[in-house]
């Protein structure tokens, strides 16, 4: 991050884990929406399928599914199964795609983010609660990597980063991208990069099955018979 804070001029800040993922993918990532979005994710892999739903949640904030395609809620259903970007609350899913001015000291950033007031308070459970009334997500100090704090419900700090972006900066426009596909293991790329994406797969998968059942999946963490779903507390959009 020294080049970028130091120094600034830059629009876009990459993240990425260690992961397996082609450079035109990258570009890919990049040009999500023809570059009109706040934060894009890919979609990371594993044996089960969509990996890490640790981080990823729909637009309205709920937990996803390993399963094509991924989402209960209709405009990142539709978006998945037409292979296009899907608006999510929250991502990160091997790599990301931010707009810089978030990350960089006020007087280095390139006009991005609004110099009006914020449209929503910030929530009490925040660590930058209270804010101060004239403060506006132009003159917010920069984002941070960070833990959960008490009071807060419990996450990632993959998570946090694009919860932050929404609170603290007001950027709305976070994205998904099924066309950017990235993997931990080589095996499992070439598994969903290739073989799922075989035409007869995808023929299958999009006019056959058609999100048939999509509804039905649970991902069961312990014993079925005391299940409960963790609604996300106030990590969830307003």
């Amino acid at each position: 991050m020294e080049p970028l804070v130091k120094h600034g001029g830059y629009e876009r800040v990459v993240f990425s884990n260690d992961i397996f993922i082609e450079a035109e993918s990258i570009v890919e990532l990049l040009d999500t929406k023809g570059g009109d979005y706040d934060m894009a994710c890919g979609l990371d892999f594993g044996c089960w399928g969509l990996y890490d739903l640790w981080v990823i949640r729909d637009r309205l904030g709920r937990i996803a599914s390993t399963l094509w395609p991924y989402f209960l809620e209709d405009a990142g259903f539709r978006g998945v199964m037409a292979n296009e970007p899907a608006p999510v609350f929250a991502c990160w899913n091997g790599i990301i795609s931010a707009r810089a001015d978030p990350f960089l000291p006020v007087g280095l950033r390139a006009g991005q983010l609004s110099t009006s007031p914020f449209t929503h308070p910030l929530v009490e459970t925040h660590p930058a609660y209270p804010r101060p009334a004239n403060l506006t997500p132009a003159t917010t100090p920069p984002v941070r990597f960070r833990a959960s704090v008490p009071g807060e419900c419990y996450s990632s700090e993959s998570f946090n980063l694009p919860y932050d972006l929404r609170r603290q900066f007001d950027l709305q426009a976070m994205y998904v991208n099924p066309r950017v596909i990235n993997a931990y293991e080589w095996k499992w790329y070439l598994w969903h990069k290739y073989l799922m994406r075989h035409w007869a797969v995808k023929w299958w998968i999009e006019w056959v099955e058609n999100g048939n059942g999509i509804h039905l999946a649970k991902m069961v963490l312990g014993d079925p018979a005391k299940i409960w779903q963790w609604d996300g507390g106030e990590c969830h959009p307003w």
